[in-house]
């Protein structure tokens, strides 16, 4: 018999969802016994740690039910592509004998990851594992799906905002992101294949009255696997020298 209870919630950085033969899931299916030469396959997905230090509330909302899996036989041969981990069925996990399927999961492409939210993108998680079947067995697979590209949050320190009420931080790619004290909540993401990511960003700016306009580019690296943030602040020295500095909370 086979029995398929679904409950739908989402997870914060930690969120954890079960799916094929678990006794405490939010995603439960409980297949009937294997025939044949085949076998189950029970797989579990959850979130790795996103590390972090927010400078507003900002949080990130993954549902781990919308990842998309794909399993392929050891000869390369698609079994299932791009489907939801809630949509899993009993017949998906129910596989033929064999040694050393595929497993691929992840939430976004790495298009959509610099493309969604009006071109901020996204956190992207992925995880891959192989695994063997046995006929008559189940085969238990966890997953745990890490942040494959960075983030930037940038916030503004009051002595900056004072001295240039008027202000953007640009970071430019192939998007133009613009940073300003009014969205410290936003996340800009960036794709990157190294753990160390450099970028250079433009910062302007205008004093009261017109008189002192701030123009200048730097370079700050993010580190992959990471949401890093960044504060700007400003100070003076002497009469006419200032620092403008960016560097991480």
């Amino acid at each position: 018999m086979f029995f398929r209870t679904i409950k739908y919630r989402t997870l914060k950085l930690a969120a954890l969802s079960c799916c094929i033969l678990s006794t405490s899931c939010d995603n439960e299916i409980i297949p009937s016994e294997p025939i044949g030469a085949k076998g189950a396959l029970a797989l579990t997905l959850k979130t790795g740690e996103v590390k972090t230090e927010t400078i507003t509330r900002a949080t990130l909302d993954i549902d781990v039910n919308t990842f998309r899996v794909s399993i392929s036989e050891s000869n390369g041969t698609p079994l299932i592509q791009d489907k939801p981990y809630a949509t899993l069925s009993e017949s998906d996990c129910t596989l033929p004998t064999d040694k050393g399927y595929l497993l691929s999961v992840e939430n976004c492409t790495e298009t959509e990851a610099i493309t969604q939210n009006d071109g901020w993108g996204m956190p992207r998680f992925t995880a891959t594992s192989t695994f063997d079947i046995e006929s008559g067995k189940t085969t238990s697979v966890d997953l745990v799906c890490t942040l494959e590209n960075t983030g930037l949050q940038l916030g503004f320190d009051p002595t900056f905002i004072d001295k240039f009420p008027i202000h953007a931080v640009t970071v430019q790619d192939s998007r133009a992101l613009v940073f300003k004290s009014t969205n410290q909540d936003q996340i800009a993401y960036f794709n990157t294949t190294s753990e160390n990511l450099t970028i250079n960003v433009k910062l302007t700016g205008t004093a009261g009255g017109w008189s002192d306009r701030l123009d200048m580019t730097k370079s700050i690296t993010l580190t992959k696997g990471k949401i890093n943030v960044m504060k700007l602040t400003y100070s003076e020295s002497g009469a006419t020298a200032r620092l403008i500095d960016i560097s991480g909370i």
